[in-house]
């Protein structure tokens, strides 16, 4: 298990087939000053093409306008954002059924 400012990684081993995959539990920082840091660290993990990994929870930032449920945005930190998610060759799972709360 590896920990840090932002994260927790848990590394699983299937106990039929032998195979692993890192599950990475995200919780990004809520002000702006911290979010270049985080950003930055996001695109420097050092993850192998080769291994299966998964990146989830909370990134405490927002892809386009309409994700968020109150006024205002920084364009700056969405255009981030989606960038570090092209950059990483990161999938999306799509979030339907409720309303952010």
């Amino acid at each position: 298990m590896q920990t840090n400012s932002y994260s927790i990684t848990v590394n699983l081993l299937g106990r039929i087939n032998n195979k692993s995959i890192h599950v990475t539990n995200i919780y990004g920082p809520s002000q702006s000053a911290q979010k270049l840091p985080f950003i930055t660290w996001l695109m420097n993990l050092d993850i192998d093409d080769y291994e299966n990994w998964v990146l989830g929870g909370d990134f405490n930032l927002i892809r386009n306008p309409e994700n968020r449920n109150k006024p205002g945005r920084d364009l700056g930190e969405m255009n981030l954002f989606n960038k570090m998610i092209s950059d990483l060759d990161l999938v999306e799972i799509p979030f339907s059924g409720r309303n952010y709360t």
